[in-house]
């Protein structure tokens, strides 16, 4: 074998791909070749300088990935969902106050008085739902079986012609708000990594 030959083999051997009969062969050649000498110190050189680079400094982002994993992302969708829960809440906490007080001016039944405060306590589940999404799952129960409940009497009142049908628009307004007050628990819902739905 040649130099060229032994060369190869240097190279083979700082990658470790070398039998123990070639390393022997190496070995012995090397005590009696100079140029071979030379060109091996400039390789262990070379091989060292590649293969020790010094890591680059990382810094520990742990607290500031656990945080991201905490808190849900917001978007501008899910600000939209709030704000359009808040505003029914404000509206039904606006007609609960009215009815108040067109009951107690009028001396109305105690049936309407009861009326206008469950009107005023769903609105008040609604604001505080569209401050404190994670409570929406909560309130979705209520005001479904609310919605359902109003939409399918409503219903029932028109087709029996005792009411117009203009007149239940509002339990129109009760089934958006169940929808809404659904779709923010889901978000929730999402951002915890609980359940995957389109965004």
């Amino acid at each position: 074998m040649d130099c060229t030959g032994y060369r190869e083999l240097i190279s083979a051997q700082l990658d470790g791909e070398v039998t123990e009969v070639e390393r022997s062969a190496l070995r012995d050649h090397l005590n009696a070749c100079q140029g071979c000498r030379s060109f091996e110190a400039d390789a262990v050189v070379v091989n060292r300088a590649v293969r020790v680079v010094p890591s680059p400094v990382v810094p520990d982002q742990t607290a500031v990935i656990m945080r991201a994993m905490a808190l849900p992302a917001r978007s501008l969708s899910g600000d939209l969902l709030r704000a359009a829960v808040a505003a029914l809440g404000l509206a039904r906490i606006a007609s609960a106050v009215a009815l108040f007080v067109s009951v107690v001016a009028a001396g109305s039944s105690h049936t309407s008085m009861e009326l206008a405060a469950a009107d005023l306590a769903i609105g008040a589940g609604l604001v505080l739902v569209a401050a404190r999404p994670e409570l929406a799952s909560g309130l979705v129960a209520v005001l479904v079986v609310l919605a359902g409940a109003t939409v399918f009497g409503g219903a029932g009142d028109v087709i029996a012609g005792r009411v117009a049908w203009n007149s239940e628009l509002l339990h129109v307004v009760d089934a958006a708000a169940a929808l809404l007050v659904w779709r923010l628990s889901l978000r929730r819902l999402r951002s915890r990594g609980r359940i995957a739905i389109p965004a």
